[in-house]
Formats: structure tokens, sequence, C-alpha cells
């Protein structure tokens, strides 16, 4: 979804299998087409890069870093060139909703933090990690302080400050998968390889507990409401939800107009559901969806987003 500054309404933007970008009002009008030298790498985000309440898309494909306007127009001095190839998605870090960004590129190893003109961040000093990075960094605050986190091929989760100091050390190797690291009131959460959930304190304490579950498991935390799905069995803050079985796709998790929706699909039937933080099925559905959605709200409405087909999109209004 992308927002239309003029009317706040919600838009559409895909890539298709040949790069191009499209943008479609939600009637299904298309509003532009441009083409793109290669796939973007992971989402497309959202800014306001001239702090005026107009929005553009800013992503990474191969080798270029790009801005866009909602005309689908380039936003000098963008896009960006770079020599190496770009190995994760676009990480953009506004601290203090100010939209003063900074923008993260990864290069295997490397580092590179960009300002809003598109110029090296001189005071930010995590230049490069001792092992590839696997995973899109991240941004998070926990009680009034700022962690950016890095996970690394070779076990090591780097905690750091803004200025790119160590800020909590983590002592031990984990076995990351490279998912986003969740965070508690007071902590950060993930889960290994081996299927370990490990809670990390702000002071660099860990704690283990094996999760009982020989296949897939996936796990979110959105403002303390926990949801997780393993095989069929869905869980939504301790409510247990046992799904007709198939092949379900990682839960989305959303909050939006003070409501929480919780997204998966089921791809052999190709039929999405949305539940609410107490675990309650939406009304209406399952709905026919042939891929994992996207919610969004605007003031007025909530939508979700998925596929129809390899050519057709679907955009629900919920009630």
């Amino acid at each position: 979804f992308f927002t239309n500054h003029k009317t706040d309404e919600k838009e559409v933007v895909v890539q298709d299998i040949e790069n191009k970008l499209h943008l479609y009002a939600l009637n299904g009008t298309k509003l532009w087409t441009r083409s793109l030298e290669q796939p973007i790498l992971g989402d497309l985000q959202e800014i306001d890069l001239l702090r005026n309440g107009k929005k553009q898309l800013a992503f990474t494909s191969k080798n270029k870093f790009h801005v866009i306007d909602r005309n689908g127009k380039d936003v000098a001095p963008f896009p960006i060139t770079f020599r190496d190839e770009i190995t994760q998605p676009l990480a953009v870090f506004d601290y203090d909703n100010t939209r003063k960004y900074r923008f993260v590129i990864i290069q295997g190893k490397e580092v590179i933090m960009l300002d809003s003109n598109g110029k090296t961040v001189k005071g930010f000093t995590f230049k490069k990690a001792k092992s590839t990075i696997i995973a899109m960094p991240q941004h998070i605050r926990l009680q009034n302080k700022d962690y950016l986190l890095f996970q690394q091929e070779n076990g090591t989760l780097s905690i750091l400050s803004r200025t790119g100091k160590q800020r909590v050390t983590v002592s031990e190797k984990i076995n990351l998968t490279g998912a986003p690291i969740l965070k508690t009131r007071t902590s950060f959460v993930l889960v290994t390889k081996e299927r370990e959930e490990k809670t990390i304190s702000q002071t660099g304490k860990i704690t283990s507990k094996k999760l009982n579950t020989p296949n897939d498991y996936y796990l979110d935390v959105v403002r303390n409401n926990t949801v997780s799905l393993s095989d069929n069995q869905l869980r939504i803050n301790g409510k247990h939800i046992e799904l007709p079985f198939g092949i379900y796709t990682k839960p989305e998790v959303y909050y939006a107009n003070k409501k929480g929706y919780i997204s998966t699909t089921e791809t052999q039937e190709k039929k999405s559901y949305l539940y609410s933080f107490k675990g309650q099925l939406y009304r209406g559905f399952p709905v026919y969806g042939a891929s994992s959605t996207r919610v969004v709200a605007t003031k007025k409405n909530v939508f979700m987003i998925t596929k129809e087909d390899a050519t057709k999109i679907l955009v629900y209004r919920i009630n």
C-alpha cells in the first residue's frame, strides 16, 4: 500500500516479473508504470523525505538506492548507484519520528548509513561487521533507549547505539535465522534455528526456552500481544486456535485504528484468515487469497490486500 497524500487514501504498488513498477488506485485504475533495471529487495518503505506531507517510496535493488514520488518520478539526488552488490533490503530509521531519516545499506559485511540528502552519516562508526550480515538492520526502542540490531552469519548479534557503538554485549553466539528480532516491553526476543526462544535483556542476560515443535515455528510480538504459529496451531495471547490442516503463511500482525489484525493464508485451499488480538475470527473470514496478505488503515476504512492469482490482486475492505 502507498498513501496518496492529496486524498489520504491508499493506493497499491506492485512490481511484476519484468521489473516494471505499477501504481493502482483501489478501484483497479492504473495510475502509472515505470521500468526498473532490477528486482526490488524486500519491502518498499513509505517516507516523507522533504518533511512537507508529500509521500515517497524508498527501496533498494541490487546496485541502486531509489526514492520516487507518487507520480513515479525520481526524487533528487536519487537514485544512487553502488559499484558493489547490495545484499539486504533497505532499512529506514526515524529515531524520534521527526522524519530526519537514516538509510542503512548493507553490502555483505559492509554497512553504509546515509542521511536524507544521500550523504554518508559521519558520526556512525559501525562500518563493517566481522561476518556477513544476514538480515535487514533494525531500530528498536525500549524504555526510551534506541538500539540498532545487526544479525551476522557467524552467530553474532550486534546491539548498538545510534552512533554504532556497542550498547548491549551478547556474550554467546546464536544460530540466527535472519527473521526480525522482536521486542517485549523490556527485552529482545528471537527464535533460533534449533527452535529455541531466547530473551535478551538490556544488560545482555540471556534466557532460553526450548520450543516443543518439530516443524516451522513463527513468533511475533506487537504491543505486547504475542502470536505464534506451528503447523496449523495458531496461538494469540495464549488462546489456542486449531486451524484446518494445511500449509500456512507466516502470520502477519498489524495494529491499526486501535485494533489488532492477525492474518495468515492457507496456500493449498487459498483461504486467508483474519483474527483479532482476542483470537476472534473477523466476520466474513476466511476469504479467497492466494498469497500472504497486507493490512492497512485509513481514517475511515481498513483494507487487506492479497493475490488472486499470478497476475491479479484482490483488495478487501474490512467492515
